[in-house]
């Protein structure tokens, strides 16, 4: 499989290393700067938006234990301000907060609501340098014979707190119980910032490459969830 971006030679260092401990990433076959060819993992992926079954969601929480590992190469910048930033200040090519603007009055009072909430809690959250997969979504999730099979798409992988991917998976994969009480245990600070940066990120990216069903549908959601920042 051919990926383009330059940023396949952090991922495949983190997949190594995450190979080396029996994790399901793919081999990074050969890396070049704007590319890399890696192997193809057997199975399909799940599907986003629902429930996992309790097995699965087992299996991704024992997988992501490993996520706690070191990050294995330099990577400058500071996790809070990385968070932080992408709220407050969006980024170019996604993330787009002129979309949430732009769009609606709730849109925009969604925008408003993930701002506060970093501004509020960004001093919780932890400065740390283990593995972030950046989008563990049940859709990077591969399952063959009721197992999990492979985890893919590692080129946005980046140093900071891995409970950013828990927080991801649940967002991703609502009303599942094991999911659930994991990141009930989190700090509510520190979900509320991950949850804001989840919520700005999905119905930014929605209303702008969605039918218009759709990119309504994940706004609502992400009003439903950030509703609930203020309990923080």
């Amino acid at each position: 499989m051919l990926k383009r971006g330059r940023s396949a030679a952090r991922a495949a260092a983190v997949t190594y290393r995450l190979r080396e401990l029996g994790y399901p990433a793919p081999r990074y076959v050969l890396v070049e700067a704007d590319w890399a060819l890696q192997e193809e993992l057997p199975g399909e992926p799940l599907e986003p938006w629902r429930p996992l079954p309790d097995e699965i969601a087992a299996q991704l929480l024992a997988l992501h234990e490993l996520h706690a590992e070191a990050f294995p190469v330099a990577m400058p910048g500071s996790w809070p301000r990385v968070v932080a930033s992408s709220v407050l200040s969006g980024a170019r090519s996604y993330l787009r907060l002129a979309t949430l603007r732009d769009h609606s009055d709730r849109s925009r009072e969604l925008l408003s609501r993930c701002q506060e909430a970093v501004q509020r809690f960004v001093d919780r959250v932890p400065e740390m340098e283990a593995i972030v997969h950046w989008d563990f979504t049940p859709d990077n999730v591969l399952l063959l014979d009721g197992r999990v099979s492979g985890v893919i798409d590692w080129e946005g992988v980046r140093a900071g707190d891995p409970a950013f991917d828990l927080v991801t998976l649940a967002f991703y994969a609502p009303g599942t119980p094991f999911l659930e009480r994991a990141v009930v245990e989190l700090d509510p600070g520190v979900r509320a910032v991950y949850q804001a940066h989840l919520c700005v990120r999905q119905a930014e990216w929605s209303l702008r490459r969605h039918d218009e069903a759709t990119g309504e549908r994940m706004l609502v959601y992400a009003l439903e969830v950030a509703s609930g920042f203020s309990e923080s």
